[in-house]
């Protein structure tokens, strides 16, 4: 179980994945995903940081990181990566119990 700063922590926009982790610890999920149309719900926000054609010419690579901070609590944060960085895209709090 992540300690009270990773309860507290919030991702800056170009903070890397290496970076958060150093924090947050490993993630307990992680998810590799072309960003493309056609998301699963929870993902849909992802596209308002791309156009169309980001989207069909060279689709870019997802980064999906999720901590447990707890038994009401998860912590999404998706990196996008370029070449062999990967940076923070978005962040979403949210309860296991949520549906979407």
């Amino acid at each position: 179980m992540p300690n009270e700063l990773a309860r507290n922590y919030t991702a800056k926009a170009d903070d890397t994945y290496e970076n958060v982790i150093a924090v947050l610890g490993a993630p307990d999920v992680l998810e590799r995903f072309r960003m493309r149309r056609g998301l699963k719900e929870f993902r849909i926000e992802l596209r308002n940081f791309f156009t169309d054609s980001e989207l069909d010419d060279n689709a870019p690579m997802i980064r999906e990181a999720t901590w447990k901070l707890s038994a009401d609590e998860n912590y999404t944060i998706w990196f996008v990566e370029k070449g062999d960085t990967a940076t923070v895209l978005d962040q979403f709090r949210w309860s296991p119990g949520m549906e979407f």
